[in-house]
């Protein structure tokens, strides 16, 4: 005879992840999801290669059986995003004039920081994010790569955003909303 099939779904705090509408709530559980230093180690460690990047992927041409594979399907994602975004303001970008975005629920700031890197076009980019733990370790990332001049960290929520109207180019999340 077949022993019961025993549950090992971790238990969900109703008063933490439960709906309810509050946005205070919501925040709240936000922050116990991602914002302590046991759960950037635990998503290093699920990730399996240290990625800062909790993203979807774009597999094309990752090899998966290489270290850092789903770091770089991560990468591949953040640049094919914001390929795509960039292309609705072409002029911008083309003009040679300055060029800044905002990044809306960036965690880490990885995606910031390697789009900066990568682009010399982009003058300013900010990252809003929630939780602050996070934000001290993207700002850290920018500072010790000599782009906190370029990369700003703010904490704040989407819904309070600390801007002016028209003041990005473009409007940058990865699984944010």
């Amino acid at each position: 005879m077949a022993s019961p099939a025993v549950s090992t779904a971790a238990h969900v705090d109703p008063d933490t992840y439960g709906k309810s509408g509050c946005i205070n709530k919501h925040v709240e559980g936000v922050k116990k999801q991602y914002d302590t230093p046991e759960k950037l180690e635990f998503y290093a460690q699920v990730m399996g290669d240290g990625t800062d990047n909790i993203h979807f992927g774009k597999y094309d041409g990752v090899d998966l059986d290489q270290p850092g594979a789903y770091g770089k399907a991560s990468e591949q994602m953040t640049d094919y995003m914001f390929n795509l975004a960039k292309g609705l303001v072409s002029n911008a970008v083309s003009e040679g004039g300055e060029f800044s975005y905002v990044d809306l629920g960036s965690g880490t700031g990885a995606a910031a920081l390697r789009l900066v890197q990568m682009h010399d076009f982009i003058t300013h980019a900010t990252c809003l994010n929630l939780c602050e733990e996070q934000n001290v370790l993207a700002r850290k990332r920018a500072a010790e790569i000599g782009l906190d001049g370029r990369i700003k960290v703010v904490t704040g929520t989407y819904e309070e955003a600390p801007f002016g109207d028209d003041q990005f180019d473009v409007s940058f999340s990865q699984d944010a909303f």
